[in-house]
């Protein structure tokens, strides 16, 4: 359903954010700006990001967080 998909794509971001905010080293080096903030630059980071590769992102952090909604996306 809809709200599912919603639920979903809500709890991809915020664990990407927190991911890329504690493991800044995974953020690739051109979005890390001197001085910037990690939490800035995980949200640059994440807003570049596609929904495909967001969720694969997901996928390989947490496996099964996307549930079989986005299967077919993955």
């Amino acid at each position: 359903s809809d709200g599912e998909e919603a639920r979903i794509a809500r709890d991809v971001a915020e664990l990407l954010y927190h991911h890329f905010v504690t493991h800044p080293h995974g953020v690739p080096g051109e979005y890390r700006v001197r001085g910037e903030p990690a939490e800035r630059v995980a949200l640059d980071y994440i807003s570049g990001m596609t929904d495909n590769y967001a969720l694969r992102m997901a996928e390989e952090i947490m496996p099964g967080i996307s549930g079989d909604i986005f299967r077919w996306r993955l």
